[in-house]
């Protein structure tokens, strides 16, 4: 005869509360769900806001519809329930499976965050509860949304610190990565910037120059750095870039004629009427700025080589928003100021032409300056491994 407890067992309802004891999965460190509307207003634009803010912070991000296994959707959310370490549920009107997510979100998480469109009146079971509410009508909107969930992501993994990376393949790797998630916004991009500080910059970055033997894996990065640079800049992404021409004592100094290549290919940029320069501004500094990269919500901060190396061997990563913030207006006043020492030394030019034009015909006369009596270098054929 059967026990008393294996006949209740026997008796529960295998619909929602066996298949939770059935399941069990490990909590996933660094995976998200996300529990919304499909077919809400600005639902795309949420989900692509998400996905980008969740790879910045080095998160996962999945939904419903991820999963291409045939089987019940119902089953794949209970997994996605039971596995995510973050929830995040969007309130958006008020849809009724989602708030069906959201009770068996509460009954299995601790770490569940809620989004609203701004203006969404939510019921009173959840009105007492923090959200997060959104207005993605603009860049400034979207930027506020993914700063605000990378706050919450902080507050709920106690932010993890900066990355370190020592390896300049490891960096670029990375940057192109931040990159290219950033380019996932598409038209929303008209209102986003992208910082630099440096050298050069990737612009100057040539199929043509002087490559050693040691860095023939290195060089496609870099080349895919630019072109990730570029992508962005022509789907309407701002570039404000400082750059510090070297000296023609530099050029001549030996093991440094890679320096030549890359002026002239810079130079040859600027001159080619190019219509992504039309959304890029540079900005000449008198001595050489650490190198900064600020990418949405990332940072970089390089400048780390050891003695003449190529490649900077150490960088600091950084996702905080607090941090993110404060780059930000750091990099907006250095600019200003270096916007006005280029135009003092290397201008004005035409006083009623736009301010980026004023800027470029000043860095491209910078160019010359460096470039004085050296000639343009041959050109040599690519040293491969």
């Amino acid at each position: 005869m059967a026990s008393k407890r294996s006949r209740s067992r026997r008796q529960r309802p295998r619909y929602l509360k066996r298949s939770f004891e059935d399941r069990y999965f490990a909590r996933e460190r660094n995976r998200v769900f996300v529990a919304m509307p499909f077919d809400a207003e600005d639902s795309d634009g949420l989900w692509e806001t998400i996905q980008a803010t969740c790879t910045i912070h080095q998160l996962k991000a999945r939904r419903a519809d991820s999963s291409v296994l045939p089987r019940l959707i119902l089953a794949d959310i209970l997994e996605e329930i039971e596995r995510a370490e973050i929830i995040i549920v969007d309130l958006t009107g008020l849809n009724p499976n989602v708030f069906y997510e959201l009770g068996m979100a509460h009954a299995r998480c601790d770490s569940v965050i809620l989004l609203a469109q701004k203006g969404q009146t939510l019921p009173f079971d959840v009105a007492p509860i923090r959200c997060v509410f959104f207005n993605l009508d603009s860049p400034e909107g979207t930027r506020k949304l993914s700063h605000d969930l990378g706050q919450v992501f902080g507050c709920l993994r106690r932010i993890d610190p900066p990355a370190v990376i020592d390896s300049a393949r490891d960096r670029t790797k990375a940057l192109i990565e931040d990159l290219e998630t950033l380019a996932q916004r598409g038209e929303r991009l008209s209102g986003e910037t992208v910082w630099f500080s440096g050298g050069l910059s990737a612009f100057a970055i040539s199929h043509d120059e002087y490559i050693p033997p040691e860095l023939a894996d290195y060089h496609p990065l870099l080349l895919q750095e630019k072109k990730s640079l570029l992508s962005l800049a022509r789907q309407g992404c701002t570039v404000k870039g400082i750059i510090t021409p070297p000296k023609l004592s530099s050029l001549k100094k030996a093991g440094r004629s890679w320096l030549g290549d890359r002026l002239f290919c810079l130079l040859d940029f600027l001159q080619s009427g190019d219509r992504v320069l039309d959304n890029i501004y540079w900005a000449i500094s008198p001595f050489r700025q650490t190198n900064i990269y600020i990418i949405g919500q990332v940072a970089y901060m390089e400048g780390f080589k050891r003695g003449d190396e190529r490649g900077f061997q150490l960088s600091l990563r950084q996702t905080s928003p607090d941090a993110i913030a404060a780059y930000i207006d750091l990099y907006e006043a250095l600019f200003g100021h270096m916007v006005g020492f280029t135009l003092r030394e290397y201008g004005p030019g035409d006083q009623d032409a736009p301010i980026r034009d004023r800027l470029r015909h000043a860095t491209i006369k910078s160019l010359k300056k460096a470039i004085g009596r050296h000639r343009r270098p041959a050109r040599r054929k690519r040293t491969r491994k």
